[in-house]
């Protein structure tokens, strides 16, 4: 979430700085932490869609992660966790909770089952490649195979016969 922009329901909506405030206040939940932040502050959650209410609920597959050695000291983040972004600017300050990204001791799909797609749209990114080599050799931890780059940004979506497979051979070196 920026003061740019915010995300609602798959929806970009630009968002001026002095609407940022009432924008928040609609798709967020107030939460009550007296005596944590100053008199004039506040902190809501960001309730999002879990995905259960779109593809039902699934059964729980241990992670893969959970096997290799040193997992321990990985730091499987709970299903609860909560991360506090502070959002200070003149016309807006509300600080927003979102759901803390990170591992789970428990995955909600069959990595075998999974192809996963990484798209970029052009442009001088510093360190994109490297991103891209760790994605690839994360879902392969996690026992994904099916891993496709996709050239020409989302236009190469539709056009999946110029695809790249993704291995960790592919990546190593870029």
């Amino acid at each position: 979430l920026s003061r740019e922009k915010t995300s609602l329901e798959g929806l970009t909506l630009q968002i001026p700085g002095p609407l940022m405030s009432a924008a928040i206040r609609e798709v967020a939940e107030q939460v009550e932490f007296a005596g944590v932040v100053g008199n004039f502050a506040e902190i809501r959650q960001l309730q999002l869609e879990h995905l259960s209410s779109r593809f039902g609920v699934r059964e729980e597959v241990p992670t893969p992660l959970d096997e290799m050695q040193g997992s321990g000291s990985l730091g499987f983040i709970e299903p609860e966790a909560w991360v506090t972004e502070a959002l200070n600017q003149s016309s807006c300050s509300v600080s927003l909770q979102m759901l803390r990204a990170g591992p789970r001791r428990a995955l909600r799909f069959r990595p075998e089952e999974v192809a996963a797609a990484v798209v970029t749209c052009g442009g001088l990114c510093p360190g994109l490649n490297s991103v891209i080599r760790e994605v690839v050799m994360m879902l392969y931890r996690y026992g994904v195979r099916k891993v496709y780059g996709i050239k020409g940004g989302y236009k190469g979506v539709v056009h999946p016969q110029t695809w790249l497979t993704l291995t960790p051979e592919v990546v190593k070196d870029i």
